[in-house]
C-alpha cells in the first residue's frame, strides 16, 4: 500500500508562541508529531530538538550504534524497531543534558508520537511519549491507539474520576511522562496491521482537548477521504471550540496499490498491544553520551539566544554570542531531511564531575491554608501539581529536615539542612534519597507520597540540582507511603 498524508500545526486562538512541531521523512515513511513544554523559548526549542534529534539518529545511527543503544531489549521488537527506540532515547539523552546546562531550559519537555509504515508487510509500528495521539479510522470504527500518560488517566483508571470529568479538570496538561524531563525514559510501543482504506491521524493535544473523539470521527468521515479537508477542518473545529493551545494534526491514507497480502512476516509479535519499552540500562546510558556529539553536529543543533542571556560568562557549553534558534526547523511539512555540518561544534556534554545540588522545600503556610480550603480533589491536584511547578512562589526551604543519601544499601551521606542547597559530590550510579522531618513526607512528581526517593546520578559540568518536596504526611486521604 502507498500511504499520502497532509500535516499541519496552528498556534491557536490564545497562545502567541507555537510549541509543536512535526516531522516527516517520506525515505522511512515516518510521521511524528512532537509538544513541547517549558516558559519562554524552551517549550519550542523542546519540540524542534527533539524532532532534529530523532531524525539526525536515523540516518546517522550504525547499526553497532543502535544495538548499544536500544539493543538486548525483548526479542518482539525487531531491528527497525529498535532504530526509532535509540532515536528517541537520544533525543531524550540530548534534552536532558541542555535543560542542565542551561538554566532556562530547565524543566523542559516535550511530547513524541511516532510512526513508521512498513509497506512491505503492511505493517504500523507505533512509539509514543506523552499526551500526544495516534488514531485509526477504519471503515466507520475510530479507535485510539495510545495511551495518554497523564494525570488524568491515572486517576480515571484508579477510579478517582470519571471520564465524563475530564474535559473540566484543570490538570489535564500535567503529564506523566516526556521526553527530556528525566536521564531515562520509557518509551510505548504497538504493531498494527493496516489495510486499504484505513485513516490515521497523529495529533497534539491541542486538537484532543478542545474536541472529542466523536467529533473527530464525524470529521473523519465526513470528508470523503480527503485528508486536506480533514486535518483544516479538524484544526478549524479546535480553534472553534476554543483554541486554548497549539494544535498539529497529521492525517495520512492508505492506498491500495496491490492485493493487500504481507509478503512475510515482519520481526517481532504480539500486534494490537502496548508494550512498554523500560527506561535505558547504565551501558545504554553511557552509549548515549558517547554518542550525543556526533548527532547534535549532524542535527545542527543551536541554543536559543535567551536561555543563555542570564548566564553567559558562567555556563559551560557556551560559544560564541549570537547562536541562534535550530537552524533545521522541522515545524513546516517537511518532505526530505538532509544533514550538514554544524558552524561551530558545543563542548562535550559527558561532563567530568558527578554529584547533587539538593534542596529541600514545603509549601507555605498559605498555600497550605488553600488547599485545607479547596473543595474538592481537583483543585487540591492543581494545588499539588503548582508546588512542584513553581516552587520559588509556592514552597519555602527547610530547616532541620534529616537528610540521608545512600547507594547498594551504604550511607553515602547524611546532614542536617539549613535553608539552603546542599552541594554533595558522589560517583556515577543510582542513590536512594531519603528525608525525616517532622510529619512530612516526600512528594514526588506523580503525586505519590514516598520515604525515600530514587535519584540517578551522572557525570556533568555541574552538580545536577534536585529539589525535594515535602509535605504533610496527612495531606493525602489514601497516602501512598513506598519507597522508590
Amino acid at each position: 500500500m502507498k500511504v499520502t498524508y497532509f500535516a499541519k500545526t496552528d498556534a491557536g486562538k490564545v497562545r502567541r508562541e507555537n510549541q509543536d512541531s512535526y516531522a516527516i521523512l517520506e525515505s522511512e515513511n515516518l510521521f511524528a508529531v512532537y509538544d513541547g513544554m517549558g516558559g519562554g523559548a524552551a517549550g519550542d526549542f523542546a519540540s524542534r530538538c527533539a524532532a532534529d534529534i530523532v531524525m539526525a539518529s536515523l540516518c546517522s545511527l550504525k547499526k553497532k550504534d543502535v544495538a548499544a543503544v536500544a539493543g538486548g531489549g525483548s526479542p518482539e521488537i525487531g531491528e527497525d524497531a529498535q532504530r526509532i527506540i535509540s532515536a528517541v532515547r537520544m533525543a531524550n539523552h540530548v534534552l536532558f543534558k541542555f535543560s542542565e546546562a542551561y538554566t532556562r531550559l530547565a524543566g523542559m519537555g516535550t511530547t513524541a508520537a511516532i510512526i513508521k509504515y512498513d509497506a512491505a508487510n503492511s505493517v504500523m509500528h507505533i512509539f509514543h511519549v506523552g499526551d500526544s495521539r495516534v488514531y485509526r479510522l477504519r471503515g466507520d470504527a475510530l479507535e485510539l491507539l495510545t495511551k495518554d500518560h497523564s494525570k488524568v488517566t491515572e486517576l480515571v483508571e484508579q477510579g478517582k474520576m470519571r471520564e465524563d470529568e475530564i474535559n473540566m479538570v484543570e490538570i489535564q496538561s500535567m503529564i506523566t511522562r516526556a521526553l527530556g524531563i528525566q536521564h531515562t525514559v520509557k518509551i510505548d510501543y504497538r504493531m498494527e496491521y493496516m489495510k486499504p482504506g484505513d485513516l490515521v491521524l497523529l495529533c497534539s493535544d491541542g486538537l484532543s482537548s478542545e474536541i472529542d473523539d466523536a467529533a473527530i470521527s464525524r470529521i473523519m468521515l465526513g470528508n470523503g477521504g480527503d485528508i486536506r479537508k480533514i486535518t483544516e477542518q479538524l484544526i478549524n473545529s479546535a480553534n472553534a471550540a476554543g483554541g486554548k493551545d497549539n494544535d498539529t494534526v497529521i492525517t495520512l491514507k492508505f492506498n491500495a496499490s496491490h492485493a493487500f497480502l504481507p509478503s512475510s512476516k515482519p520481526a517481532g509479535s504480539g500486534f494490537g498491544a502496548v508494550m512498554t519499552v523500560s527506561g535505558e540500562t547504565p551501558p545504554q546510558l553511557a552509549a548515549e553520551r558517547h554518542l550525543a556529539n556526533s548527532i547534535i553536529e549532524a542535527a545542527r543543533i543551536k541554543i536559543p539566544v535567551s536561555a543563555m542571556e542570564k548566564s553567559i560568562f558562567t555556563n559551560p557549553l557556551y560559544l560564541g554570542a549570537a547562536i541562534t534558534l535550530l537552524v533545521i526547523g522541522i515545524a513546516g511539512s517537511v518532505a526530505h531531511f538532509s544533514i550538514s555540518k554544524p558552524e561551530r561544534e558545543l563542548t562535550d556534554l559527558t561532563g567530568k564531575i558527578a554529584g547533587l545540588r539538593l534542596e529541600v522545600r514545603a509549601p507555605s503556610a498559605d498555600q497550605i491554608a488553600l488547599f485545607k480550603k479547596a473543595d474538592d480533589r481537583i483543585q487540591k491536584m492543581q494545588l499539588l501539581q503548582d508546588w512542584h511547578l513553581d516552587t520559588v512562589n509556592t514552597t519555602v526551604p527547610v530547616k532541620g529536615a534529616e537528610l540521608r543519601i545512600m547507594k547498594n544499601g551504604v550511607e553515602k551521606f547524611s546532614a542536617v539542612t539549613a535553608g539552603v542547597p546542599i552541594d554533595v559530590n558522589l560517583d556515577g550510579g543510582n542513590y536512594i534519597v531519603g528525608i525525616k522531618y517532622k510529619n512530612h513526607r516526600i512528594i514526588n512528581h506523580n503525586l505519590n507520597l514516598k520515604e525515600t526517593i530514587r535519584v540517578p546520578v551522572e557525570k556533568s559540568e555541574n552538580l545536577q540540582p534536585v529539589t525535594i518536596l515535602l509535605v504533610p504526611d496527612n495531606i493525602m486521604s489514601a497516602p501512598d507511603t513506598g519507597r522508590e
